[in-house]
């Protein structure tokens, strides 16, 4: 299975133009429009039949201080999956494929429950 994973937790730095041009680009990448022209003017696009996206969130303990609910912020984790699953769902399920998710340093079963509780509201819901 070719699977591209794209990290918000250890390989990207949680400055808010950094996380908002990454949800941008996996947009773009479901949607098949993004691209890449170097300096050289050599352009990257997609190929036919790209790798499986999975979206690595933050871990669960990293906020959001640019989304807060009730004075607090939110965790990153949930920002992370809420702007990708709610703008890629739809394409990615016409697609035949969905939204995947990795979650990283999980830490109990509490936790766990959590992560299911999100994701069955978001499944009820969209």
């Amino acid at each position: 299975v070719k699977v591209f994973m794209a990290d918000f937790e250890d390989s990207l730095a949680p400055d808010w133009t950094k996380v908002i041009d990454g949800q941008i680009s996996l947009r773009d990448a479901v949607n098949g429009t993004i691209s890449y022209t170097n300096e050289a003017g050599k352009i990257y696009q997609l190929k036919p039949n790209p790798a499986v996206l999975i979206c690595r969130v933050r871990g669960l303990h990293l906020p959001e201080k640019h989304v807060t609910w009730r004075g607090e912020a939110i965790p990153g984790s949930l920002f992370d999956f809420a702007l990708y699953f709610f703008h890629n769902y739809q394409a990615l399920l016409a697609k035949g494929s969905g939204p995947y998710f990795y979650l990283p340093k999980t830490q109990s079963w509490q936790e766990a429950a959590w992560w299911s509780e999100v994701f069955s509201y978001a499944e009820d819901r969209f």
